[in-house]
């Protein structure tokens, strides 16, 4: 857990890259298993759900899917809005309606393109802007190749800071579900 002044709201970081990495073998089985059908995006996000829902603390944090921007600000809104994949919060016995996320996450396939992918990381980078605290991940799946400028010459993230809405992001990690992936 990282230490400092709002470390009972920080989620460990290691956690969710362990998590990540158990989703690409999972991808990677499913992917041979079922070759001719493609992974739909929604049955990613529920496995990642569901292998952090077994790793968080049951009495200390909970996930929340599809969650409104609305609630994620704490604005009252009525109506159909649009929402992340998922957010995880500290656990609290109180019941008074607050809800105080600390990790946004969105599930992108990188067939999707580019353009929807940059869409996901400003929509969690205008939610970061606009409440203090918030982690956000995109998180960004594909069977194939990765673009070169995500990648150094090993093979590896480049770690290089892109700055969406003055928000500084960058491409941390990736991982395969085999040992013998291409670059």
């Amino acid at each position: 857990m990282k230490e400092g002044r709002d470390s009972g709201r920080k989620i460990d970081h290691k956690l969710l890259h362990r998590s990540v990495q158990a989703l690409a073998y999972r991808i990677g089985y499913e992917q041979e298993r079922y070759r001719y059908y493609k992974l739909r995006e929604i049955a990613i996000v529920s496995e990642l759900v569901c292998l952090l829902d077994g790793a968080l603390s049951k009495n200390e944090w909970l996930i929340d899917c599809e969650v409104p921007f609305s609630e994620i600000l704490g604005i009252k809104k009525k109506g159909h809005q649009r929402h992340v994949d998922f957010a995880i919060r500290k656990y609290s016995k109180k019941q008074d309606g607050r809800k105080s996320h600390c990790a946004l996450i969105e599930v992108k396939r990188f067939q999707s393109g580019f353009k929807a992918i940059e869409k996901d990381i400003r929509r969690i980078a205008d939610l970061k802007k606009n409440k203090e605290g918030l982690s956000g991940w995109v998180i960004v799946c594909s069977p194939g190749k990765l673009p070169p400028s995500w990648l150094n010459d090993s093979g590896h993230a480049t770690r290089k800071h892109i700055n969406v809405n003055n928000s500084m992001y960058r491409i941390c990690r990736f991982v395969h579900a085999s040992l013998y992936a291409d670059k």
